[in-house]
């Protein structure tokens, strides 16, 4: 009995170290997951509040806060992301709404990339592309296949002309 019993007290000696551990592990991950959880809810921000812009008709706001949650998620969590990547589609939505068919054809061309990486077989990378196709045609249609190539990256020209919020 007596050797059970200090068996007993070492098996809930070890349980409570396994306890702790896993506490501090659940501790440690949940601090990780925090500042992954802020960096989530902003950029959710972002496209709701650009959304609301957009609604509103007021589609400079709205493209300068696509913008700013383009750049928070390509910052925290890569240029190749999925989260960059749907900040790209509400843009290139908003250029092609507005007839910009220059930065729309950049951006859905950076889109396109970023789904077949993550949605080969998506449906939304088929309407994106025959969307791109569409661009294609109004460049050609209105001779500005050169300045698609002159302009290269549309965020940088964007940010360029504009001041910044106060």
């Amino acid at each position: 009995m007596g050797i059970r019993k200090s068996q007993t007290n070492s098996s809930l000696l070890g349980c409570r170290w396994f306890k702790a551990a896993c506490l501090t592990i659940a501790l440690v991950t949940l601090g990780a997951c925090a500042k992954k959880d802020a960096n989530e809810e902003v950029w959710l921000e972002y496209i709701r509040l650009a959304n609301d812009r957009a609604k509103a008709g007021d589609y400079l706001a709205a493209e300068d806060l696509y913008l700013k949650a383009k750049e928070h998620c390509a910052t925290n969590f890569g240029d190749s992301d999925a989260r960059t990547g749907t900040c790209l589609g509400y843009l290139a939505e908003l250029y092609l709404g507005e007839q910009e068919y220059v930065k729309a054809a950049v951006t859905y061309k950076s889109l396109i990339a970023i789904e077949r990486r993550y949605a080969p077989n998506s449906a939304e990378l088929e309407r994106d592309i025959k969307e791109y196709e569409f661009v294609q045609e109004k460049l050609k249609e209105y001779g500005l296949q050169e300045s698609q190539k002159k302009m290269g990256n549309p965020e940088k020209q964007v940010l360029k002309h504009r001041p910044a919020p106060h």
